[in-house]
């Protein structure tokens, strides 16, 4: 199976329990789980807000799929 990046926007990060969510910008949005130890670059980065790629687990647990090696970008999304 080939295994695609996508991007997405850091949108909930719990730091004191180290795993957060991730939401696509595509029109469908969807929410993947993801954990520190998924971070393969950027962990000093993480932050609500942050640009990500991220590969997308096949396997769900829970009510979500999760990310694996995310990249986290220094650019984050303009808020007003």
């Amino acid at each position: 199976m080939e295994r695609t990046r996508m991007n997405g926007l850091i949108g909930a990060w719990v730091g004191a329990r180290a795993f957060g969510w991730i939401v696509t910008e595509e029109l469908n949005v969807q929410r993947f789980f993801f954990h520190l130890s998924n971070v393969t670059e950027g962990v000093d980065l993480i932050a609500e807000g942050r640009r990500v790629t991220f590969v997308v687990n096949p396997i769900r647990k829970g009510k979500c799929f999760s990310a694996e090696e995310v990249m986290v970008s220094e650019q984050s999304v303009v808020t007003r």
